[in-house]
């Protein structure tokens, strides 16, 4: 018996990753072409509430534990004889929040099993803690996209506060193509390297931030506006920047030059980089041939989304 269900989607960020940390604004956006399924049912074998899952190893160990913490979180008894299954397309580790959205949709899942009502705010709060769980100290941007599936733009505060979020709406529809090059170390890496360039050369590092703060509020005017061309441009310095700092790689850089050349408005990596997913933004009647521009250059994965 079917006790609840629900489906969070991914999300991908559209400007200002890695500088975000450095206190500069960044844009994200939902990627709802794909998203991870939560579906609670009853146990026959009256076992307590466990993951059925197809993640493996550590991925499975991190899923069990955020299973364990929204029902905690949830008030809901232990013991529970609930199989808990989850059926997700997010790539895990590629930047598109594989954590997020597992983390809103067993909240509402759970939340719907346990007959517990949970407005759209504590679905967000309550993603945001599990997500520290994975990742220590998010910043909040992931889990708020996927709560909300909507685009925002994100600054951290300066100071102990709670950031500055403003939800967006594009003056008219993205379609947005993604591609996939394996990914050359972690996360880790590629933040500790933006962080050697600053303690490098502060100087120069402090004039990249003043430029991409101006080039993502020129970025948020343009989505806004419906300005696609600008848009894409935007999207173009700021891959050269990425670059620049040592987060990008050779294949990332082929796939957004593949894209260019078939019509892409603009392109750059998204995310971590060093390798994981690019993101094109392409004319209605250009994204098959990007997709096939992306794939022909050696993507693994493709994906085609739009943002209304």
């Amino acid at each position: 018996m079917l006790l609840g269900s629900a489906r969070a989607c991914g999300k991908l960020i559209l400007l200002g990753e890695h500088f975000v940390v450095h206190g500069v604004p960044a844009v994200a956006v939902p990627v709802t072409a794909v998203g991870t399924t939560v579906r609670v049912l009853e146990d026959p074998q009256g076992r307590p509430a466990w993951l059925d899952s197809p993640f493996t190893g550590d991925v499975k160990v991190a899923g069990e534990r955020l299973l364990d913490a929204a029902l905690e979180a949830l008030g809901v008894a232990p013991g529970m004889p609930w199989r808990v299954e989850v059926q997700s397309d997010v790539p895990v580790g590629a930047g598109l929040g594989s954590s997020a959205a597992l983390s809103v949709a067993l909240v509402r899942a759970l939340s719907e099993a346990a007959g517990v009502d949970v407005s759209i705010d504590d679905v967000n709060a309550q993603a945001h803690a599990l997500e520290r769980l994975v990742h220590g100290t998010p910043s909040g941007i992931d889990d708020t996209v996927v709560t909300y599936a909507r685009a925002l733009a994100f600054r951290r505060s300066d100071a102990l506060g709670d950031p500055t979020i403003r939800f967006l709406a594009p003056g008219r529809t993205l379609v947005l193509v993604l591609g996939a090059v394996p990914r050359e170390g972690t996360t880790f890496d590629a933040v500790a390297a933006v962080h050697a360039r600053k303690a490098a050369d502060p100087a120069r590092f402090a004039r990249q931030c003043e430029s991409v703060t101006h080039l993502v509020d020129s970025g948020i005017r343009a989505f806004e506006s419906g300005f696609r061309r600008s848009l894409g441009e935007l999207m173009d310095q700021n891959h050269g920047h990425l670059v620049e700092v040592g987060v990008s790689n050779a294949g990332l850089d082929r796939l957004c030059s593949a894209a260019r050349a078939a019509g892409a408005r603009g392109a750059k990596l998204t995310g971590a980089g060093r390798g994981g997913f690019m993101v094109a933004l392409a004319e209605r009647g250009k994204a098959t041939e990007v997709a096939a521009a992306l794939e022909s250059a050696g993507a693994t994965t493709v994906l085609t989304t739009e943002v209304t």
